[in-house]
């Protein structure tokens, strides 16, 4: 790849910036659609709009990792790395690159159990785990009262190897969360948790779309090393199950309060999958740097959607 592709790279990156801004600074609104003229290879801003609306448009729906709407996605890449006549470089001698993915999804069947009762997935609890989940076996339940509370810290002794619940931190107007991770409060607040599992308590009822995301996943992970590893789980619950774990309510409970334990049977389904990256090489002519390469990376993934209507 030749040398000049680092500053075409720094060019692309001005251009991004300058071209809502320009619009901006002139009393311009950007149309909410547009169709450009045919792409180039030189870069433009012209060009990068007509790029970047065809990129951000909802018919790609945020073009979430793994999912079909993501393969849209690395088709319009590979259209164009082969119109522009870049050397393929990915598997097979094509432009794709193919990894091994999976879709986790939280089994319906798991349980967690309380004195003798059980808690049902997707209904009283759902869970994650980024491995092979390990099981709960009398694991004790301490209250942690709301996540990232600095005031009156319990010691890490009390927390270390226990299921801690959290109420979610909900931050107050104004809150500058890269300022508060560099206090003394928030560094002996990570020691105090440090070792223990926390789990997350929800309210009265989960949230439907956590629900769904958990029971019947849309999108596939990347499948790494760590999957096959042994891995803590993450819980969120309901009040109703909080309290159970806790023995008594929410409303009286203090941090440190020492709750019930509860064993586990939480199971996920697997479905292997894959995703795909693009590679193409633009040839270099100097006869010095010819056999040399810059790895130039963007990020052609999003956030995906979300189907639940929202009032705008």
């Amino acid at each position: 790849m030749h040398l000049s592709l680092l500053s075409r790279a720094a060019r692309l990156a001005v251009a991004i910036i300058a071209l809502p801004a320009a619009a901006l600074s002139q009393g311009k609104e950007l149309p909410l659609k547009y169709s450009g003229p045919p792409t180039k290879p030189e870069i433009s801003a012209a060009d990068l709009m007509t790029r970047l609306y065809i990129y951000a448009d909802d018919s790609l729906m945020g073009r979430q990792f793994g999912s079909d709407y993501n393969n849209r996605a690395t088709a319009y890449i590979e259209r164009e790395a082969r119109r522009f006549g870049l050397q393929p470089a990915g598997d097979s001698g094509g432009y794709f690159q193919f990894m091994p993915a999976v879709k986790r999804a939280l089994d319906a069947t798991s349980t967690i159990t309380i004195d003798g009762i059980a808690y049902k997935a997707g209904v009283d609890f759902i869970a994650n785990s980024s491995g092979k989940p390990r099981q709960f076996s009398n694991m004790g339940v301490v209250f942690g009262g709301t996540a990232v509370d600095t005031a009156n810290i319990v010691p890490n002794d009390q927390l270390r190897g226990k299921l801690v619940l959290m109420r979610p931190f909900n931050p107050p107007p104004g809150f500058n969360g890269q300022q508060f991770t560099q206090t003394t409060g928030f560094r002996a607040y990570l020691a105090s948790v440090a070792g223990a599992m926390i789990v997350t308590i929800a309210g009265d009822q989960l949230n439907p779309m956590q629900i769904k995301n958990s029971l019947s996943p849309t999108n596939a992970r990347q499948r790494t090393a760590a999957f096959d590893n042994d891995a803590n789980m993450t819980l969120t619950v309901t009040t109703r199950m909080a309290e159970a774990m806790l023995g008594t309510s929410l409303a009286t409970a203090t941090k440190g309060t020492v709750g019930r334990t509860l064993n586990s049977d939480v199971h996920f389904r697997v479905a292997p999958g894959l995703i795909r990256n693009v590679i193409g090489i633009p040839p270099g002519s100097d006869p010095d740097w010819g056999a040399r390469y810059v790895h130039h990376r963007p990020q052609y993934q999003h956030v995906g959607h979300n189907p639940t209507p929202a009032d705008h």
